[in-house]
């Protein structure tokens, strides 16, 4: 219990991150407007994003320090884990109830649209996995309780309340996906006194990205590692390229060449994780890269005796297996109640709406058709590009869907030179002269052998339907 307080500080930084887009320690009403407006604008209005600002800076300063973002999140005197937004969101889960109960349509849709605005501020991140859980159990019995007021309510507000709905468990969704991602769970390092030799950032899962080091290096006792605690994430780097002449006094040779003088490695608890050299003679100049806002740095690049970059990949939650059990079997269980509703709603509302509720609701798995009277949008030739390959897709059922649903299809040889060409155009060799983008480099020499499409006709019809 005592671990739970300083764990989840560390996971409200993480969100409060997020708004803090300029990483100035402060979220202006700008940097909340900018996030929340491009998830939803139609849901996050001035005023709405004006009562949080209203209700979260505390001092009137116009700004939300952190400090009064993790009271808004968990509630002044926090003591039983009831205080802040959970409490709150229990409130309009009650009131969301009520009104269903009461058959007061403006009063539910009212309640289910402070319920997500609190979702998209991050509740169920920061917050236990429980909560999650609760919230689908909560969602499954409303479905229940509204289906009648919703499907006999005017269409437009009905329409509105399940996309509340829906906005609620993409994000649950959301949290299940980067449930089963694997995250770095500690990072090893062989050092001289004057050089770093090898570097290694080691998955949950066992697999080792490593650099310069073998799999017998990585066991042998001159591997120093350091292992992340829980919800802990590399951040950032910063260190010294290794100063001409200070690697040995012969030619190194691939099996021998240091990577750096020296790295540090820096988490999103503060702490720091020191490798390589201190002796100022082997430092060279200097290197800094910084994971973007919600990522974790999962690899980092070596070439010339220095850190040339790093890779990342978006943060994930740290939940149990029984948690994220727990969490998938209640989040099935509310996309069985509530997706008929949705599908009702949907075609009532046209068949753009109606087409992509369904194709929705197939990649979660549901076996669901459009109500009486109305047809689906086929996956099938029809609605394929001009260039696929429909062959290799398979005969389509009554659906019209295709029964293989994604197909590999190698690229010729003219494509793949086509691609190597279109490389050379947007990519710039690494070490030339800088003439665009940063991100925009490319290894020198680069060379496409194969090439292969991915031909994804639910992904495809996905967005036919959502353009039509």
């Amino acid at each position: 219990k005592k671990e739970e307080k300083p764990k989840a500080k560390y996971e409200v930084m993480d969100q409060f991150q997020r708004f803090d887009q300029n990483g100035d320690g402060v979220i202006d009403r700008p940097e909340l407007a900018r996030v929340l407006k491009h998830l939803d604008a139609k849901v996050w209005t001035d005023d709405s994003i004006g009562q949080i600002m209203l209700v979260a800076d505390t001092n009137k300063d116009g700004r939300i320090q952190f400090d009064e973002f993790l009271q808004w999140i968990f509630g002044p005197g926090d003591k039983d884990g009831r205080a802040g937004v959970a409490s709150r969101v229990d409130q309009l889960i009650t009131l969301a109830n009520l009104a269903a109960e009461h058959e007061d349509i403006d009063d539910l849709l009212e309640h289910l649209l402070g319920w997500r605005q609190y979702v998209d501020m991050g509740c169920l991140r920061v917050l236990p996995p429980e909560v999650c859980t609760k919230t689908c159990e909560a969602l499954a019995w409303l479905c229940i309780s509204s289906r009648t007021l919703l499907e006999g309510a005017p269409l437009p507000k009905a329409y509105n309340a399940a996309r509340q709905i829906r906005a609620i468990l993409q994000v649950v969704e959301q949290l299940l996906a980067e449930s089963s991602r694997q995250h770095v769970q500690r990072v090893g390092a062989v050092a001289s006194r004057t050089a770093l030799k090898g570097f290694c950032m080691e998955r949950v899962d066992g697999l080792r990205i490593a650099t310069g080091l073998s799999e017998a290096d990585l066991s042998s006792s001159t591997t120093q590692w350091e292992s992340l605690r829980k919800g802990e994430r590399v951040v950032e780097v910063r260190g010294s390229g290794l100063a001409t002449g200070t690697s040995s006094g012969r030619r190194p040779s691939p099996e021998d060449d240091n990577l750096a003088a020296s790295i540090v490695l820096l988490t999103n608890q503060g702490r720091t994780l020191e490798f390589g050299s201190k002796l100022g003679s082997s430092q060279g100049a200097a290197f800094s890269f910084k994971a973007k806002i919600g990522e974790e740095i999962e690899q980092l690049k070596f070439a010339n005796k220095t850190c040339t970059g790093v890779n990342a990949s978006p943060v994930v939650v740290n939940w149990t297996p029984e948690q994220v059990k727990a969490v998938r079997n209640s989040f099935q269980t509310v996309v069985e109640s509530f997706w008929p509703l949705l599908l009702n709603l949907g075609f009532k509302m046209g068949s753009k709406y109606g087409n992509y509720a369904l194709l929705e609701g197939r990649r979660l798995g549901l076996n669901l058709a459009p109500p009486a009277g109305e047809v689906a949008v086929a996956s099938g030739a029809a609605e394929s590009p001009s260039h696929w390959d429909l062959a290799v897709m398979g005969v389509l059922g009554a659906d019209g869907v295709p029964k293989k649903m994604v197909a590999e299809v190698k690229l010729g040889q003219m494509e793949v030179r086509r691609l190597q060409q279109l490389l050379g155009a947007t990519f710039r060799p690494d070490g030339a002269k800088n003439e665009g983008p940063t991100e925009a480099v490319a290894p020198t020499g680069l060379e496409l052998v194969r090439a292969s499409r991915l031909q994804n006709s639910q992904s495809w019809s996905g967005y036919a339907a959502r353009t039509a």
